[in-house]
């Protein structure tokens, strides 16, 4: 499979996603980004995408971060099988890192497509 066809499909499942466009985050969103591509079992791909949910620090933007955070896993807990030969499969959710005020909280997610 084309790795751009992965993107297109990881793209079409999660819509309010943005692609990464620089090495740092300096502003709050909802960004993804492709770690690799490998050969799954059974004629399957597996794609790693990191999903980076950024807000501001606690005394400015907490809530809305954290409602961020509910929002994108019911996202992907209702994506686990977007069609018959794709799944999406959650990984961890961890703090990625705090700079200037900025919280960058780091979803793994794995899509298996079956061929």
């Amino acid at each position: 499979m084309r790795i751009s066809k992965l993107i297109q499909k990881f793209e079409s499942i999660f819509k309010t996603l943005t692609p990464l466009s620089s090495p740092s985050l300096t502003q709050k969103g909802k960004y993804y980004v492709l770690e690799g591509v490998s050969k799954g079992q059974n004629q399957t791909f597996e794609a790693d995408f990191k999903v980076l949910i950024a807000f501001n620090s606690l005394n400015k933007d907490m809530a809305a971060g954290l409602e961020n955070l509910d929002l994108i896993l019911q996202e992907i807990q209702n994506a686990q099988a977007p069609d018959s030969q794709t799944r999406i499969i959650f990984e961890s959710l961890k703090l990625s890192s705090i700079h200037e005020g900025l919280f960058v909280y780091a979803i793994d997610l794995k899509m298996r497509i079956a061929q």
